[in-house]
């Protein structure tokens, strides 16, 4: 059983696999078996069995992901939360720029200096220089109804 000996390398190997596993999904779960790894290599470097490395990766992987893992999530779910500059520009009002016409489906407004490709919400032809309101966004595109005023 010489493949045995050099179990630690085996260990750094399984960890550099769940470090760049960690990489490639962005989940923040493999990043744990990797430290897990890591200690297990430790222990075999102290002479510890297989069954107590293969425990301590176990163990402290596990751990790791129970008590830390809701805390990481608590973190990053908040950014999630948050309102993007795409929500902000419903409700606004702006200014047709190209005309919006369903039949050809073509149509732009200016919000808030930006120009956006509209889409009529009643599917009615608006004219250049009307004033419309954003009601949603459909992809890249705003939904919008014309302000009577």
């Amino acid at each position: 059983m010489e493949f045995f000996t050099e179990l630690w390398v085996i260990w750094i190997i399984v960890a550099l696999i769940f470090a760049v596993l960690e990489l490639a999904t962005n989940a923040f779960t493999m990043i744990w078996f990797a430290i897990g790894a890591i200690l297990a290599c430790i222990f075999d470097l102290l002479n510890v069995t297989l069954y107590g490395q293969l425990s301590v990766f176990l163990l402290v992987s596990f751990i790791l992901i129970l008590y830390t893992r809701p805390l990481v999530k608590k973190f990053l779910g908040s950014k999630h939360n948050q309102k993007t500059n795409l929500d902000s520009i419903l409700d606004s009002k702006g200014s047709v720029t190209v005309e919006i016409n369903p039949d050809i489906s073509e149509g732009q407004v200016k919000i808030r200096g930006e120009v956006w490709s509209a889409v009529s919400k009643d599917g009615e032809i608006i004219s250049i220089n009307s004033i419309v309101k954003v009601e949603e966004i459909r992809g890249v595109k705003v939904v919008v109804s014309k302000v009577n005023e």
